[in-house]
């Protein structure tokens, strides 16, 4: 039996079920985000490997994100 994860169901109704996609909207986002946390540029250099991508996809977290 699949479940789908909230994730997952976010990622498809955002139309960014392509890593690719979910990629550059995440960059996106980082860099939005970094430009109004008080300057912090850490945000902008956050990466997700495609490995992360498909684990949160599929639910398969051992642990909360740091």
């Amino acid at each position: 039996m699949s479940r789908t994860t909230v994730f997952a169901a976010l990622l498809k109704q955002r139309g960014l079920t392509a890593f690719e996609k979910f990629s550059n909207g995440f960059r996106d986002a980082a860099a939005r985000a970094s430009r109004t946390e008080d300057g912090n540029l850490r945000l902008a250099r956050v990466i997700v490997s495609r490995s992360t991508f498909d684990r949160w996809a599929a639910g398969h977290i051992k642990c909360a994100p740091h």
